[in-house]
């Protein structure tokens, strides 16, 4: 990174709206984006073009939980299941770029090509151990800000 790719790198934008910003006035053509990030840029009319890499990509995700021991425990289970259903898991996917975890949704060919989605893709996901980078988050952004940002 610091002999390859940092002195190529003319901006490093430190937030993903910094990122959408830099895109739209043109200043960035390439840059590693998250998928959601993607789709929610061009739903707003941006011509963006996501591609995977053919080594696959990183996975992320966005989850819901019932709390323990709430007020409400029936109806917190049935917003869960409702999250899941394939009618939002569909209507997630095209409006904010999520891919569906719900193995019944069936998605267009346009909006599936949006997102993770399907067994060939979603094998080509890597799971990413969050119990050590978070163990480790800051000294390596402290590292990474050092020796490759400077």
């Amino acid at each position: 990174m610091t002999r390859q790719v940092a002195p190529n790198v003319l901006s490093w934008a430190p937030t993903p709206g910094e990122m959408d910003g830099q895109m739209q006035s043109g200043d960035v053509i390439l840059a590693p984006y998250g998928s959601g990030r993607a789709v929610a840029l061009q739903n707003t009319g941006f011509p963006l073009k996501f591609i995977y890499p053919k080594e696959g990509a990183v996975a992320l995700q966005v989850a819901a939980c019932a709390i323990a021991e709430n007020a409400q425990p029936q109806l917190s289970q049935q917003f869960v299941q409702y999250l899941l259903s394939p009618e939002v898991q569909a209507l997630q996917a095209q409006g904010i770029g999520l891919g569906p975890v719900n193995k019944t949704v069936k998605l267009t060919p346009e909006i599936a090509a949006r997102v993770p989605y399907g067994p060939e893709q979603i094998s080509k996901l890597t799971a990413m151990d969050w119990a050590t980078i978070n163990q480790h988050r800051t000294e390596w952004t402290e590292r990474w800000n050092r020796s490759v940002e400077r």
